[in-house]
């Protein structure tokens, strides 16, 4: 009796998603306008976090920063002491024309009847054995700024990767709190119509679709009314009694059946070394972007606003010339940006910042590109979850971004040419890509294998 009755709720199953097929999204979509005062509201409550979390999302660039410093001098520096003193090269090494860091020469006894005062207005070489160096514990900074550098402490080479691992921590709970932005926003928007239609969910469908023409000021036709009915019909026929079990095992079948893709297994990887890389270039860039140019606030700034004019190039290529070209190129540009900055004269600094402010520009087209890339390459039945899979692994290029400065020990353009390599070698993985311009998107998996071959469904 129960595996008749599990027949039965099969034959129901094959009806209602054949219906729910037949409802021409697209044309429905149309018809209630993808744009109007429904999708606005949307816009704005997406829109209002993620300006909130840009706010802070980079702040500890500064908050972290590093800071020039000497060290301290007790036989000669005083309270007003200067960050450069005339006698500072009797008492500290120089490396070219920077003072130490964090080693100072070694004090030596000078004659007794120097009185102290008259001592700390000469500091003479004679006061220092410039043949020992010594390490220092106190120290002074150039300016007035405050970080955590000069607040906690966080001095010298053996400091450094604490420095470094704010930004990785703060990444970090990025990536852990991605589940729980997926949690809330389930109770904050609407799901995905073509989601809902494609897991037979009509009813709800209708709902949206409905509440959709009525805040756009939409009076639907008749037709799409009807094919709604219909399948609602046949929605309560077939799954008013289907458990959440039940439902549980065909959402873990649908995994199962991406794994046993080789075409979607191969795209997933891809793509998530993709996300990888453009996160660490976007993220590392910023970081970097600080020390090009004379005023880190400046610079800061000038990497930041060149992303508005990559948003609007971005609409435009990505529908005139493709989605794959568009990442290929970007990706390629930003690496070679990259790698040319490294060898670029340091007394050459504006054409260091039009190479850097290129790679930026480039790499920002490339991040936005790949948010709606991602989206068209996957089936509706888990296009959420493969572009969550992505988006975390790619939170794994913005946690190591922050350690990249601690490279430039062993050689100072080693961070920009591996972002240079990185961002070449994912743009040639993205012809691999299958080109999705114009195409409908898919809602199977079968359909989703056969994106970018000649018999794909376009759009009409």
């Amino acid at each position: 009796m129960q595996r008749v009755q599990h027949f039965d709720k099969g034959i129901f199953h094959l009806p209602v998603m054949q219906l729910a097929m037949d409802l021409d999204l697209d044309k429905i979509l149309d018809e209630v306008g993808h744009f109007g005062r429904f999708q606005a509201i949307n816009y704005l409550l997406v829109g209002f976090p993620i300006l909130l979390s840009a706010m802070f999302a980079l702040s500890y660039i500064f908050t972290a920063g590093d800071l020039d410093y000497r060290c301290r001098i007790p036989e000669c520096d005083t309270d007003s002491s200067s960050f450069r003193p005339n006698w500072l090269q009797n008492a500290v090494p120089f490396e070219e024309s920077t003072p130490s860091r964090c080693l100072r020469f070694e004090h030596q006894n000078v004659s007794s009847f120097r009185s102290r005062s008259n001592e700390r207005s000469n500091c003479t070489s004679e006061m220092f054995n410039q043949q020992r160096t010594i390490k220092c514990y106190d120290w002074v900074y150039d300016g007035e700024e405050t970080t955590i550098l000069n607040e906690w402490g966080l001095t010298c080479e053996e400091n450094e990767w604490k420095l470094a691992m704010v930004g990785s921590v703060n990444n970090i709970g990025q990536f852990i709190g991605y589940p729980l932005a997926g949690f809330f926003s389930d109770r904050l928007l609407p799901e995905s119509v073509r989601w809902l239609l494609t897991m037979g969910k009509i009813e709800e469908a209708r709902n949206t679709i409905i509440k959709a023409a009525k805040r756009n000021g939409v009076k639907l036709s008749e037709e799409t009314l009807n094919k709604f009915e219909m399948n609602s019909l046949c929605e309560h026929k077939s799954f008013h009694d289907v458990s959440d079990e039940e439902e549980e095992k065909s959402a873990k079948e649908i995994l199962k059946q991406v794994m046993r893709s080789k075409i979607l297994l191969l795209r997933v990887v891809n793509c998530s070394f993709c996300w990888a890389t453009i996160t660490f270039v976007f993220f590392g860039l910023s970081l970097t972007s600080v020390s090009v140019g004379g005023n880190k606030f400046t610079s800061f700034t000038l990497a930041a606003l060149i992303e508005l004019p990559a948003y609007a190039v971005f609409f435009f290529t990505m529908d005139r010339f493709g989605r794959k070209a568009t990442l290929c190129v970007s990706l390629v540009v930003s690496g070679i940006s990259c790698i040319s900055f490294a060898f670029v004269p340091t007394d050459m600094e504006w054409m260091q910042m039009l190479l850097f402010l290129a790679g930026k520009f480039s790499i920002t087209i490339s991040f936005t590109v790949v948010y709606v890339y991602t989206a068209e390459m996957f089936p509706t039945e888990l296009r959420h979850s493969l572009l969550g899979v992505c988006a975390m692994v790619g939170r794994i290029g913005s946690m190591i971004a922050p350690q990249t400065p601690l490279l430039e020990r062993y050689l100072e353009s080693l961070p920009l040419l591996l972002f240079g390599g990185m961002s070449i070698a994912s743009g040639l993985l993205s012809l691999y890509f299958p080109e999705t311009l114009n195409m409908k998107l898919p809602d199977t998996i079968e359909e989703a294998e056969q994106i970018g071959r000649k018999n794909g469904r376009r759009r009409r």
